[in-house]
């Protein structure tokens, strides 16, 4: 894929996204070298701290030779790449540190009842994210892997616990991640997470936030819902 073509699907949300596998326009797999893409070009923030690039292909290619994209029998979301954040979202097989020094070789050896939920609905798991020492601080900045940095303003913090999931989602576009509060997801993408990094980044009070992130904030209310 075209890498212009990669980071225009940056503005697409995860439903449109799952639109376009449905349809045959893309395939899983094309689609996840897209957002591989677009995080490899923003490395340098230290969001995702656990590459499962290759189970996520796995995950893809399986998908597209299913069929199950195209007759309606996947999940509502099949085919969307996905980011878990590194806390309280085991992954089997996958490594589970939640940024302490603890659990630094620790792999999971099943998944939690959340994620298996995740990866009912086709999301395609591909990384985790960056938290802090067991979610315990409001900054991302684990000694085990080191500082998230806020895309919008590096020298404030992009917050936490959930610093990775929202510096992904505001550097490589509409990735669509867990974070904020465990167990709550918003189709298209983390908008907590987004708002996460806008206060963060602004010096001034609420009322200075743009008209933008307000609106974000009330689609958030209106939008969140458990799995």
């Amino acid at each position: 894929m075209d890498s212009s073509v990669a980071f225009d699907l940056a503005s697409v949300d995860a439903i449109g996204q799952a639109a376009l596998v449905a349809s045959g326009e893309l395939s899983a797999v094309e689609l996840l070298g897209a957002a591989i893409a677009r995080l490899e070009a923003a490395r340098d923030l230290n969001a995702v701290i656990a590459d499962l690039f290759e189970r996520g292909r796995g995950q893809a290619a399986a998908l597209d030779a299913s069929g199950a994209l195209r007759d309606g029998s996947a999940g509502t979301l099949a085919g969307v790449p996905f980011l878990l954040k590194d806390l309280s979202a085991s992954l089997a097989g996958a490594p589970e540190a939640m940024g302490s020094r603890a659990l630094r070789s620790h792999v999971a050896t099943e998944s939690a009842w959340i994620v298996e939920r995740y990866l009912a609905a086709g999301l395609v798991v591909f990384g985790k994210t960056n938290t802090p020492e067991w979610g315990n601080h409001c900054t991302t900045e684990p000694s085990l892997f080191g500082p998230t940095v806020n895309p919008w303003s590096p020298s404030i913090t992009p917050g936490g616990s959930s610093g990775g999931s929202a510096a992904a989602v505001a550097a490589a576009g509409n990735v669509a991640v867990t974070g904020a509060a465990v167990g709550w997801f918003y189709p298209g993408w983390h908008i907590n997470d987004r708002l996460q990094v806008a206060r963060r980044a602004t010096s001034g009070t609420r009322s200075d936030l743009s008209p933008e992130i307000h609106a974000n904030e009330r689609q958030a209310h209106q939008m969140g819902a458990k799995f």
